[in-house]
């Protein structure tokens, strides 16, 4: 018995991400992480009994270990799901070792492996190495390389990724680059987009506090600029994010226009809602949108985004509004409402 997923509106050509909400696989789930999250993770528990539309899958047993033994930190995960419409079940293996190297820093090996029962030739596996480096109190660089085996895939099946952040009271930077082979496969991972992409992001932002300010706390400058490109050099997406105006107020709201610049390449068709289908191309469109929230610690409290502008060939105007009700640490409710109307 958990909860349940938000209802949500995918208005691109790839996949929303959904959090894990099982009690069971949130237990220790950090021992466990390695990659890029929600844009290639290397594991992924909801792989494990959930299928690719959301349904269960049943799942006959299995159990995981954590724990430090030698200086180490160590996980071993071991799942077995059942039949399913006529199809095996498959066996689910995970093997994680961390080794804290100082407080910022640290290295760390992956395994994992998924087989079909009762046929040894249809297999997943994915190995993985990751670290993190503190450089004095403000730089931190982290990198990732994993490697998929997958049989009939003889391809490019390894994935990197190397970034370096600068922290400090008044800055917020950071930098990475990322690519995914044509044929690095992680079945038991996610992965936002298919294989075969270099990914390029930027992130700046100025943190700025003044104590002649009686309303706002902070205001918080800030430009974010991601791409990314095919293997084959073809640009399948960019975007701009500027939002000059953000500010957080003393009562714990926030407010903040801001615009995002957009480009989608097409290579091949696209039906974005049924019977209504864009052409290969390059589209170039921007959205302005607005977040407004209160505070979210008071009894009664609100989050909207409103956008309204261009996309793709077309128009977009919407947004969502989420309410949330609360009584102390005990009790809280939120209720969302969500409406995009796109020509």
């Amino acid at each position: 018995q958990v909860e349940v997923d938000e209802q949500r509106t995918n208005l691109t050509r790839f996949p929303l991400f959904f959090p894990e909400k099982r009690p069971f696989f949130l237990e220790n789930a950090g021992v466990f992480a390695a990659g890029t999250p929600q844009a290639v993770d290397l594991f992924f528990t909801r792989r494990i009994g959930i299928d690719s539309v959301g349904q269960p899958v049943p799942i006959l047993g299995g159990g995981r270990l954590t724990g430090r033994i030698g200086g180490l930190t160590v996980g071993a995960l071991q799942m077995i799901t059942g039949e399913q419409n006529g199809v095996e079940g498959n066996s689910y293996t995970v093997l994680r070792t961390l080794k804290e190297l100082s407080a910022r820093s640290r290295v760390g090996v992956m395994a994992v492996q998924r087989q079909r029962l009762g046929d040894g030739d249809d297999h997943n596996r994915v190995y993985g190495v990751d670290g993190r480096v503190g450089i004095g109190q403000a730089w931190t660089a982290d990198a990732w390389f994993g490697r998929s085996e997958t049989p009939g895939r003889d391809g490019d099946a390894n994935a990197w990724s190397g970034r370096l952040a600068y922290q400090t009271r008044d800055w917020n930077h950071s930098v990475r680059m990322l690519q995914v082979g044509d044929d690095f496969n992680p079945e038991v991972g996610f992965m936002s987009r298919p294989a075969g992409y270099r990914f390029d992001e930027l992130m700046l932002m100025r943190l700025v506090r003044s104590p002649r300010w009686k309303e706002v706390r902070q205001w918080n400058p800030h430009i974010s600029l991601r791409r990314y490109v095919g293997t084959d050099g073809f640009t399948q997406s960019t975007w701009a994010h500027i939002d000059l105006t953000e500010v957080e107020f003393n009562g714990g709201g926030r407010f903040g226009p801001d615009i995002n610049v957009y480009t989608e390449g097409l290579q091949a068709p696209f039906e974005i809602s049924p019977g209504v289908i864009l052409q290969p191309g390059q589209y170039h469109f921007s959205l302005p949108g607005i977040d407004w929230g209160s505070d979210p610690s008071a009894p009664l409290s609100f989050l909207a985004r409103i956008e309204v502008g261009q996309f793709y060939s077309g128009t977009k105007q919407g947004g969502n509004v989420t309410v949330t009700a609360r009584r102390g640490a005990a009790f809280s409710s939120a209720l969302t409402l969500d409406h995009q109307d796109v020509d």
